[in-house]
């Protein structure tokens, strides 16, 4: 780039200066500035202008005659300026002229067509040619195909006083002097005009006087029990036997608490009542007459007290409770005998009506056919004891000195699903050391006859498992020199124990010659010295584990 400025003449403004200066770009340089510059410059995208449109469309017909004479004005405008089709109407009835004689009608897609040139509104007034009228009622005697557009109206005239004028859903229009008005839908559409004989017009009747019913009930009644209650859901299937079947009056249990009814159709209204005899009342009232079959949902409860053994099911019925038959399901709980007349026990879900797996996810119920009450007889069966807790592992470990101390130690896990006390004596004579549940310290509980109490609670992370250690000493007096006997015992529990280990080491000079007791000898390979015995006792409960020990001197012949 060169760049270049006059000699700035002595008292002359820099200002002035500037504006003869020059600036000197190589054509490269300048290029890219102008492609720069133009990249910048967004091109502006014309407004189309809108379609041409059709605004309004006023029908004229007139049959005085005996014959169709249709014309119709158009008022339309075009907004684009340039040629363009604008539909005016359906193109089913030929054209006898147009008004202004220059307008240009086509037609396209079965549709009658203005053509439009120039922007701006344009009224034209087409003259169709004259039409028979049909000699037959069930044939119309105009068929149209209105366009879309904001006004539209139809008059017809000459309409004969022993002439009635429908459109095709059967709806008379009304005439005044033999002229008939019709307002046309703005989307347009279809339209059918028929003849029919003035004669076979007739006067609106008056309905029938609105009779009472006789009604039957056919109930499903699924019954279970809740909180301090039984639960009722009921399919109602009402029968009117005669009358206008509008109204119905039903009875309730006089205790039924928390009533709903859903689900009936056509029902305008129902409510609640006490009568005389302080029974509850249901009083329901339908829209639409001689519907004579009515379906509908109820539901309420009913206190039960806690030590009843025996239900009394309730269904909706009348004063009459002949004419009431229920069919009634409950679910089968496990441990419960239920005896009744009739009862069909179990059944299972899928013979049920659909509606029942909604209500209640029982998979077997008792099931009973009868009127609208009926009696059941429930029983609590007894159910077997089952053990609180077991001692799944059991490991005891003792070790004998020279002077007859013992110290015993023990390993357990206990198996309990709710939380526990477990109780244990230790052996005559010992002496506790220390006690730990799942790590932690803890102080049993002292009982009467050297009996221990431990708490186990039920920890969900547990999983329902304890595990136990504790020590104990005792003093069983000096070992023989040459060779003896000893008796060992371990604690005893009630619970059960399915497998119970015990490791015995007496000091090394000795060797353990012989045992005997309610304990055998395992056969364990881990011992480490023939000073060592491992002792087993399997499925015991309630038993004192102990072993007569026999030893000797090492190295005697």
């Amino acid at each position: 780039m060169l760049f270049s400025l006059l000699n700035v003449v002595e008292g002359e403004d820099i200002s002035s200066a500037l504006d003869k200066a020059e600036v000197r770009l190589p054509y490269a340089e300048l290029k890219k500035l102008w492609e720069a510059s133009q990249a910048t410059i967004k091109p502006v995208e014309p407004i189309a202008p809108p379609a041409g449109a059709l605004l309004a469309a006023r029908y004229s017909l007139d049959i005085s005659s005996g014959s169709l004479i249709m014309s119709v004005e158009f008022k339309a405008e075009s907004f684009a300026g340039k040629w363009e089709k604008i539909p005016l109407m359906g193109a089913d009835i030929a054209v006898a002229s147009v008004e202004p004689e220059d307008t240009r009608v086509v037609i396209e897609n079965d549709y009658l067509c203005l053509m439009a040139k120039e922007s701006g509104s344009v009224t034209v007034t087409v003259r169709f040619n004259e039409q028979p009228l049909p000699q037959t009622e069930d044939m119309p005697f105009v068929r149209l195909i209105t366009a879309h557009g904001a006004v539209g109206s139809l008059q017809i005239k000459g309409i004969p006083d022993t002439r009635l004028l429908k459109i095709k859903n059967g709806q008379l229009l009304k005439r005044s002097e033999g002229v008939a008005s019709i307002a046309l839908p703005a989307k347009g559409g279809e339209l059918c005009l028929y003849l029919t004989d003035a004669s076979l017009e007739k006067k609106a009747e008056p309905p029938p006087p609105i009779h009472s019913s006789e009604w039957t009930l056919q109930n499903e009644v699924l019954a279970y029990e809740g909180d301090g209650e039984i639960c009722y859901r009921i399919k109602t299937h009402a029968m009117a036997l005669n009358g206008s079947a509008l109204n119905m009056t039903m009875l309730l249990p006089a205790n039924a608490r928390s009533i709903k009814l859903d689900g009936a159709d056509d029902l305008s209204d129902w409510k609640m009542s006490r009568n005389k005899d302080g029974q509850s009342e249901v009083h329901l009232q339908w829209t639409t007459r001689d519907i004579m079959e009515r379906s509908f949902r109820l539901s309420y409860a009913m206190q039960k007290l806690p030590l009843d053994t025996e239900w009394e099911l309730k269904a909706p019925t009348f004063m009459s409770d002949d004419k009431t038959k229920s069919f009634f399901m409950f679910p089968l709980a496990s441990g419960v005998e239920i005896k009744a007349d009739n009862l069909q026990s179990p059944v299972p879900l899928s013979k049920l009506s659909k509606w029942v797996a909604e209500e209640n996810s029982g998979t077997e119920f008792g099931t009973i056919i009868g009127g609208s009450m009926v009696k059941i007889q429930t029983r609590l069966l007894p159910r077997m004891e089952t053990a609180v807790a077991i001692i799944t592992k059991s490991q005891y470990s003792t070790h004998l000195v020279s002077d007859g101390s013992v110290l015993t130690e023990a390993s357990l896990e206990i198996e309990h699903d709710t939380g526990i006390r477990w109780s244990f004596s230790l052996p005559e004579k010992s002496e506790l050391l220390k006690c730990s549940v799942d790590g932690s310290s803890v102080q049993p509980i002292a009982r009467d006859k050297g009996i221990m109490e431990i708490p186990l609670s039920n920890n969900s992370e547990k999983k329902g498992r304890s595990q136990v250690a504790f020590s104990y000493t005792a003093a069983k007096g000096k070992l023989q020199e040459i060779e003896g006997q000893v008796t060992l015992e371990l604690p005893q529990t009630a619970l059960f124990i399915s497998e119970l280990l015990w490791s015995v080491e007496v000091p090394e000079t000795y060797e353990i010659s012989a045992t005997e007791g309610n304990t055998t000898t395992s056969g364990h390979k881990g011992a480490a010295s023939p000073n060592t015995v491992s002792l087993i006792k399997k499925l015991c409960r309630d038993e004192r584990p102990q072993t007569q020990l026999f030893y000797r001197k090492r190295g005697l012949e």
